[in-house]
């Protein structure tokens, strides 16, 4: 059930960081709901009709899949899909609303994919990520995560996708948090990336005489750089 608690922190977060975009992000789980299987994030993109989310996200439940917008209370079936060949994106095209709750999808959607600017440029992502201890009727808490872009660099040995363009992020993306829009903060508009991984580094450091062995981490989330798929967006959204 979607009830009435995740508008009311929606309102909260609005005031909070004037973001506006809040209806056209999702949570993605099957048809049995997020205590069965919870899969990801995803955003509206283009119009209120198609979401786009990474593709490790949707592979392997390529039926069934449903997106559900606790801001407008509607869940909306995926009634068909187009994956990258090489790359980790997919685009879903949305169904009608299914929810007892009869809201529909207020006309926000982001349509505008511009490239990082700079180098430690401000950015923001908004999603899902998958909670421990998941509670408000079995949905994962919305979170914001804002940090900076940290450089550009060409993802390679991917276990999910051939080597890419992609933007370092300077904070970690749990898992859930894939498929979520990257966005620039100062205009949260504006697409830059699309949240695809997480990469964790460790290294050992020194091993003391008291037997302990310390180690350097360094944890951050991965984007892949949306300008490289524009024609594939459009050709995908058109070939319907």
């Amino acid at each position: 059930a979607l009830d009435s608690k995740p508008r009311a922190v929606f309102r909260r977060l609005r005031r909070a960081l004037g973001f506006t975009m809040f209806e056209a992000i999702a949570a993605i789980t099957t048809n049995s709901g997020f205590k069965e299987k919870f899969l990801g994030t995803g955003f509206l993109y283009h119009d209120k009709q198609h979401l786009i989310t990474a593709k490790h996200v949707i592979i392997g439940a390529e039926s069934g899949i449903q997106a559900l917008f606790p801001y407008t209370k509607s869940i909306h079936p995926v009634t068909s899909l187009a994956t990258h060949d090489e790359l980790d994106i997919a685009i879903l095209r949305l169904g009608p609303n299914i929810s007892n709750h009869k809201t529909e999808l207020e006309n926000k959607f982001f349509s505008q994919i511009v490239p990082s600017r700079e180098i430690g440029e401000d950015i923001v992502s908004h999603g899902y990520p998958e909670d421990i201890d998941i509670s408000n009727n079995g949905i994962p808490t919305f979170r914001t995560f804002k940090g900076n872009i940290q450089r550009r660099f060409l993802r390679k040995n991917c276990s999910h996708s051939s080597n890419y363009k992609a933007y370092e992020l300077s904070f970690q993306c749990p898992s859930g948090l894939s498929g979520a829009p990257v966005i620039r903060r100062n205009n949260q508009t504006e697409l830059v990336g699309l949240v695809t991984e997480n990469i964790s580094v460790g290294k050992d450091l020194i091993k003391e005489e008291d037997g302990y062995l310390y180690k350097g981490y360094i944890s951050y989330g991965v984007a892949l750089d949306l300008m490289t798929v524009t024609e594939w967006l459009t050709a995908a959204i058109n070939s319907e």
